[in-house]
């Protein structure tokens, strides 16, 4: 999944067509890359995190809404 990911974003032409492709296409696509991928390579377990969204939750990412009714950092 991650030679992937990475043949996809060095494109900006495959980036924009991939966000808007179905599981079918992207498997396609990756067949047309010459990468191996499943079905359950695109399905995310449930309860799993990425990398960004663990960094998000211990504090690492940028977080909106601190409790003092803004929408930024005060």
């Amino acid at each position: 999944m991650k030679k992937f990911l990475e043949a996809v974003s060095q494109n900006s032409d495959l980036t924009a067509m991939a966000s808007t492709m179905t599981k079918e296409n992207l498997l396609a696509l990756a067949q047309e890359l010459g990468i191996e991928l499943t079905g359950a390579d695109l399905t995310k377990p449930a309860g799993e995190m990425n990398d960004d969204e663990l960094e998000a939750v211990t504090g690492g990412g940028d977080c909106f809404g601190y409790g003092n009714g803004t929408e930024g950092p005060a």
